[in-house]
């Protein structure tokens, strides 16, 4: 996720949990209700989003892979 989008996600929660009266213990609640309001603005679902971020990492090679693996199990 983007630095942006985490600032307006977190902006709208903010919002979200000032128009329910500022209640405690429910900021998960307004984070994944702004997420979701906003990924609809975005064309994407957050899902999808982190799907997306996780295929572009970076990737080991399958013998760095394969080394790592036998060096644990020793």
């Amino acid at each position: 996720m983007t630095a942006e989008r985490h600032a307006e996600i977190a902006r709208r929660a903010y919002t979200l949990w000032e128009l329910e009266g500022r209640p405690t213990g429910r900021d998960l609640d307004h984070w994944l209700a702004a997420e979701v309001e906003l990924a609809a603005t975005w064309h994407v679902e957050p899902q999808v989003e982190s799907a997306l971020e996780e295929a572009s990492a970076p990737r080991r090679s399958p013998a760095k892979r394969q080394r790592r693996k036998a060096s644990a199990s020793s």
